[in-house]
């Protein structure tokens, strides 16, 4: 029996299928700063290759986002950067940091990530003690 090239593309095909997926999966946040203190959080970033993070968009999505989640967009919010780092262990994270002190006590947010595997948005809260709580 002959091969043709419609069996090559369907074995192909089919081979395409059996690819692991490279799905993003992110922690929860850790909050290391305090209320009326310029933000420091890190997100773990749970992936099977986190470095693809390096060159994806990472912003606070848009009023209509927001709304769709039932959550307010506050001017605080367009303070907020993200950048993906190394934390001390080694291990990818998405570094949270603000320049100016944040003085509200609970930070409520959709974070949205354009990169090579598709769009990933999830909602975060951040809640601030004020120091030495």
């Amino acid at each position: 029996m002959l091969a043709t090239p419609q069996k090559f593309l369907l074995f192909g095909l089919l081979g395409l299928l059996a690819l692991p997926v490279q799905a993003l999966s992110l922690g929860d946040i850790k909050v290391a700063s305090a209320l009326n203190q310029p933000l420091l959080a890190e997100i773990p970033v749970d992936d099977a290759e986190p470095a693809s993070l390096l060159d994806a968009t990472l912003e606070v999505a848009g009023h209509e986002e927001h709304s769709r989640f039932g959550i307010e967009k506050t001017a605080m919010l367009d303070k907020l950067r993200f950048k993906v780092v190394r934390n001390q262990q080694g291990e990818f994270v998405i570094r949270l940091t603000t320049q100016a002190a944040v003085r509200e006590p609970v930070l409520e947010f959709v974070l949205q990530i354009d990169h090579r595997s598709g769009k990933l948005r999830r909602v975060y809260a951040i809640h601030l003690d004020p120091p030495g709580l």
